[in-house]
């Protein structure tokens, strides 16, 4: 039986083929639920809560966050760089999903990434993005999930929200055990 890591080493910088009618596992549900409340319970420097695109997958692992989300606490630099976020996006019908480098932090942006400003490049929607894109939080057992709809072009749009569901479904497949966050709607599953 292969290790959650060993999963996640073959899924990095894979093209995982879209499958028509994937359905999200069992008792995903009340799962999620439970991820997102956690999610939205948390503080921001500011004292705010709530759960935007950038409050998942954006932050560098610690001990306060791993303890915070059932994880054991570390200082461990090896053990904390297996926590960093991975980052992926839709690619003509093909989830990519691209692990963070040694040399770099969770700091780095989608567009620093080659293979993704060429799947921009083929894109047609116009939007500088592909038609969906977002992060995976390590610790907090989270996937973001963000469309391309820019709200200039209504059937766009509705193609985009209709095939999210797919893609979400998809995620969770692909990611058993996480949440997967909608951040075009601030955080519903």
């Amino acid at each position: 039986m292969k290790s959650f890591t060993q999963h996640l080493r073959e899924a990095v910088i894979s093209k995982t083929k879209a499958v028509k009618g994937a359905r999200k596992p069992r008792g995903y549900k009340k799962t999620a639920a439970k991820t997102l409340e956690r999610l939205r319970a948390e503080t921001t420097y500011d004292g705010k809560t709530y759960a935007a695109y950038d409050s998942t997958g954006h932050d560098n692992p610690n001990a306060r966050w791993l303890e915070k989300w059932g994880l054991p606490p570390t200082n461990d630099v090896k053990t904390l760089r297996q926590y960093l976020p991975l980052l992926w996006w839709w690619d003509g019908g093909k989830i990519i999903v691209w692990e963070i480098p040694p040399h770099q932090t969770a700091d780095v942006i989608h567009h620093d990434i080659p293979e993704y400003r060429s799947a921009v490049e083929r894109s047609t929607n116009g939007s500088g993005m592909p038609d969906y894109q977002g992060r995976v939080d390590r610790f907090r057992k989270t996937v973001s999930l963000i469309s391309a709809a820019t709200g200039q072009n209504l059937l766009r749009d509705r193609a985009l929200q209709r095939g999210k569901n797919r893609v979400a479904n998809n995620l969770a497949r692909m990611f058993p055990g996480y949440t997967v966050v909608d951040m075009d709607v601030e955080g519903a599953i």
